[in-house]
């Protein structure tokens, strides 16, 4: 869902996009490691995809990086 943002003359919109474009990366980087974290402590894949709301294929697919990159 949205989050309401200020209204106003002063407001930087393109600010507000670069902002919010850290915050997803560094979110990915962050849900990256515990992944990779619940991986080595045994969780499976079923049970990531499950906090995640995906399957276990929906899961691994998000959460794996391609061979060969």
């Amino acid at each position: 869902r949205p989050v309401p943002l200020p209204a106003g003359p002063e407001f930087d919109g393109l600010g507000c996009v670069t902002t919010a474009h850290q915050q997803a990366r560094d979110a990915e980087a962050t849900l990256a490691a515990a992944v990779t974290r619940a991986r080595q402590t045994g969780a499976s894949w079923t049970v990531i995809g499950t906090q995640l709301g995906l399957t276990r294929q929906g899961a691994q697919l998000r959460c794996v990086a391609p061979t060969g990159q």
